[in-house]
């Protein structure tokens, strides 16, 4: 029997936080399964030989590019060096719109499409200027092209599908809702939360964060409670200084991050509200490590579908203006005086962001796609 062959288009760096969490453990973990993974990814920075060893796996074969930033065609660029890669294969994991636009381009395999966030609708909002009315038109057109031609879909939420079903009607049938994944054993569980009180700001707060509101939760939980606020920054972070309330910074690698959420009591993950529908199909990474290991978070109500798996839950504390701080933080005190949230926090991580069930549906729907082709006929192994 054949194994199946398959490629994962990126143009995110796994160098990066999101890179190393999401895409090369989801690449290494299917590729564990007897998966041939062809990982092609556009890195912004120079490699280094110890991701060379990172990614190094009988099943894994990874391709860099080089991001091209500099140019304004950097786009462009990414998507034709996707779309001019000459070997075939069974089918292609596109993660976001522009690998998606590549993988279509080609002509040649069934292509997922993994929606993520919806990155031109968050772009628009974010950056008004750059994103004109001829940008997004032509952007939607791209996302409307893809959406008739991809074989199937996955977002990380289920909050985003009404809109996805009224933007997109043309999307296939074929989809899942497969979550921000965490690898649960390298993420592990901790089952009890220090004595001194302790906030963890955990890598990157880039434009989607509501930053100012990060900064006064924090300053009055230093100054009401005591708490300790500690800004665990990755290596790749943004260098820019910013105010969040915190009262020490530290850089850690991405592997000793589990080391300082169990140090630590709770997260702080509270979007900017107004981002539209690309809040609703978020869930960043972060949330599912604080939880993975036992500790709840600080979100707010609108970010994908947080009300429905972790504030019902009693895993996390929704916070979404100002004037709603001293409530939130009484409410937040509560939860860490329950001896029981550690473990609240794990089942719902197991639940909903575990990598190991991320794995089991992701080999699920690529055998969906692959049983859809009426010409491929062939037994694949997993």
């Amino acid at each position: 029997m054949k194994p199946l062959r398959i490629a994962y288009f990126t143009h995110d760096s796994i160098l990066e936080g999101v890179g190393r969490s999401q895409i090369l453990a989801l690449c290494r973990g299917l590729s564990d399964l007897g998966i041939e993974v062809n990982l092609y990814s556009f890195e912004k920075n120079q490699l280094n030989e110890n991701l060379k060893v990172l990614t190094y796996s009988k099943n894994l074969r990874w391709t860099p590019f080089d991001f091209n930033r500099i140019s304004f065609l950097g786009p462009f660029y990414r998507v034709f060096k996707l779309r001019q890669i000459r070997d075939k294969f069974d089918l292609i994991h596109a993660r976001g719109d522009l690998p998606a636009l590549a993988a279509v381009l080609r002509k040649k395999e069934p292509v997922l499409w993994d929606i993520r966030s919806l990155w031109s609708e968050q772009r628009r909002i974010l950056n008004p200027r750059k994103f004109n009315p001829i940008t997004l038109w032509v952007l939607r057109r791209i996302n409307h092209f893809i959406s008739r031609r991809v074989s199937s879909y996955n977002t990380l939420t289920l909050s985003i599908m009404p809109y996805l079903n009224k933007h997109f009607p043309d999307l296939p049938d074929l989809h899942a809702t497969i979550s921000t994944c965490v690898d649960t054993n390298l993420f592990a569980f901790s089952k009890t939360l220090p004595r001194q009180p302790q906030a963890l700001l955990s890598g990157t707060y880039n434009k989607i964060y509501d930053n100012a509101l990060i900064e006064r939760f924090n300053s009055y939980m230093r100054s009401t409670y005591q708490h300790k606020v500690v800004w665990a920054k990755g290596n790749e972070a943004d260098s820019r200084t910013q105010d969040l309330g915190h009262s020490e910074i530290i850089e850690l690698t991405y592997d000793e991050m589990p080391s300082i959420i169990r140090e630590s009591s709770y997260g702080i993950a509270m979007c900017k509200s107004g981002l539209g529908a690309s809040l609703s199909a978020a869930m960043p990474t972060k949330i599912a490590e604080f939880l993975a290991i036992g500790r709840p978070v600080v979100v707010n109500s609108n970010l994908g579908d947080v009300q429905t798996q972790l504030v019902d839950k009693g895993v996390a504390i929704a916070l979404n203006d100002i004037a709603d701080i001293p409530a939130a933080a009484a409410k937040l005190i509560q939860i860490l005086e329950d001896t029981k949230t550690p473990e609240r926090c794990r089942r719902v991580a197991e639940e909903y962001f575990s990598l190991a069930t991320a794995l089991k549906n992701y080999t699920k729907l690529y055998k969906s796609m692959l049983s859809s082709q009426s010409e491929l006929k062939k037994t694949f192994t997993y």
